[in-house]
């Protein structure tokens, strides 16, 4: 399998969306995150702009950052 990396990611707000690298977003409080996840305010991008699926970010996330 093809390990994937995040390498921004996009939060939706009411006039778009703003990006920020993996590493602002992890520097968001927790539960922020998870709350924006949960309302599915935010995708996961890889170098190309393409989305990474969910469960692909969150294990790329944890393999370079956790």
């Amino acid at each position: 399998m093809m390990q994937v990396n995040v390498h921004q990611v996009a939060i939706k707000k009411a006039s778009g969306f703003n990006l920020m690298s993996v590493k602002e977003f992890m520097s968001v409080a927790p539960s922020e995150r998870t709350e924006l996840i949960l309302q599915k305010k935010v995708q996961f991008l890889n170098e190309t702009g393409d989305v990474i699926p969910l469960q692909e970010a969150v294990r790329s996330i944890v393999r370079n950052y956790g």
